[in-house]
């Protein structure tokens, strides 16, 4: 899947209602959209974009959602486009039609510059609008440029039978020691009709930690997850920039905000998650997010401001063999990703565990190449958890997770082979994180975290 650009810009000013008598007095009009592209840029020709996002008219749509296109051809028409459409309060729907006139003599003016025309349903024109890119909210538009997170967020099951892709969330509220864990699979089987379904765990402090599992349903068209009932929904299709998660399951409900996130770890090469050359792979779009929203428990609502954790995909055939993971947090954006599997298939279920790992410090992702790093690096298993240890260069790292049995989740995983594993979660883990350089006096530190209660990390094993 090729790169996906996608913006958020915010256009405001006044529009005047049409009348007998002419246009009335101004009222404020802005709206707030973003823009996906999925075309290669033409710099020189004429690139086109869908639109979604929010408008806000005063006495015509507080509020409202709305759709639509934008055509971009500065230099071939010498325009940028603007058609969207939206129901007003009266519910009625009504029609957005303006474009930036582009002038390369006056390039500041003409881009910021937007007036257009309101239509009815029928195509009478009800009113005109004038608005204005403000630019001292340059810095923020410029920083809603994306490229890969909405390419890593689409559902990528096309139909093909022996297929497993996931959609999983992972993270600790810091107000309440409480950790979550949320799961969202389809499964396409060899035999049966593919199938989407998952659960919701939840992992208090001092107590037994609880699950409560939604679907199986059958698979619908989409982008996403989507369920009915329980729906992802990623950043490029939410108005406000930010990931969905809303659902419920059992005794528990969730409406979640996903926010944030630094780029993309790929803890597997990005070649291979983009081509499928391996049997199964994991990437993480947004490592460092935070979550907010709300979760009810038992009629409860637990409130989540500033919940730190990752948001991560998986696609492949399969869960592996025997296998660690872990995700830790490690403050200020970095962060700690690791998948130590055992393949389960011919020829390579022979050969130990390999860890991939990747630890991000100050913005800089090491290894760089963790394909060929994971020969460096050791995975021990034991009981209540695991140990990677590894040299590459002049780096080395030591990695120790501990996930004490009654803080974690016995849950029953099913291959679209119909072979069955044990994934032995925990939320609430310890994590000891130590990464060294080897300088002129001999190992100096370069990170040195341990983690309480925070880490999340799994043990897989097959029966």
């Amino acid at each position: 899947m090729g790169r996906v650009k996608h913006f958020t810009e915010t256009m405001s000013g006044t529009w005047q209602k049409k009348s007998e008598s002419g246009f009335e007095r101004p009222l404020p009009f802005s709206f707030n959209v973003t823009a996906l592209v999925e075309e290669a840029v033409k710099p020189l020709g004429t690139v086109n974009a869908a639109l979604r996002g929010t408008i806000d008219a005063e006495s015509l749509a507080e509020g409202s959602p709305v759709t639509g296109d934008l055509e971009m051809s500065p230099v071939e028409n010498k325009r940028v486009r603007y058609r969207l459409a939206f129901t007003g309060d009266d519910q009625r729907q009504y029609f957005f039609d303006g474009w930036k006139s582009i002038s390369w003599l006056r390039p500041i003016s003409t881009w910021t510059t937007l007036p257009g025309s309101i239509e009815d349903e029928e195509g009478n024109i009800v009113g005109k609008a004038d608005l204005k890119f403000d630019l001292t909210t340059t810095p923020k538009f410029l920083k809603s440029f994306g490229f890969e997170s909405r390419a890593l967020e689409t559902r990528r099951f096309d139909g093909k039978k022996g297929r497993l892709e996931v959609w999983y969330d992972t993270f600790s509220d810091p107000d309440t020691g409480y950790g979550y864990w949320l799961h969202h699979e389809i499964v396409s089987p060899f035999e049966d009709e593919p199938y989407a379904h998952g659960w919701i765990g939840v992992f208090p402090p001092n107590e037994s930690p609880i699950i409560e599992r939604f679907g199986p349903k059958p698979v619908k068209e989409g982008s996403s997850f989507d369920i009915g009932e329980v729906r992802v929904s990623p950043s490029y299709e939410s108005v406000h920039g930010a990931a969905l998660r809303v659902g419920s399951a059992g005794n528990i409900e969730w409406n979640l905000k996903v926010e944030g996130g630094e780029d993309p770890l790929y803890t597997f090469p990005k070649f291979s998650w983009e081509n499928e050359l391996l049997p199964a792979c994991q990437v993480v779009p947004h490592p460092s997010a935070t979550f907010s929203g709300t979760i009810k428990i038992d009629g409860k609502d637990q409130i989540l401001k500033r919940a730190k954790g990752g948001a991560a995909r998986i696609y492949g055939h399969g869960n592996a063999k025997k296998w660690a993971w872990l995700h830790g947090d490690l403050g200020g954006g970095d962060v700690v990703e690791v998948v130590a599997a055992v393949s389960m298939r011919k020829g390579l279920a022979k050969i130990r565990a390999l860890p991939f790992v990747q630890i991000r410090i100050d913005g800089k992702d090491w290894p760089k190449k963790p394909l060929f790093a994971a020969a460096k690096f050791r995975a021990t298993f034991f009981e209540d958890g695991f140990e990677i240890k590894g040299r590459l260069g002049r780096k080395r790292a030591t990695i120790k997770v501990d996930q004490p049995k009654e803080r974690c989740l016995e849950v029953a995983y099913k291959d679209p082979d119909g072979k069955t594993a044990t994934c032995i979660n925990c939320e609430r883990s310890d994590i000891y994180v130590l990464v060294e350089r080897r300088g002129r006096k001999g190992w100096e530190t370069v990170k040195h975290v341990q983690l309480e209660g925070t880490g999340h990390s799994e043990i897989g094993i097959r029966p």
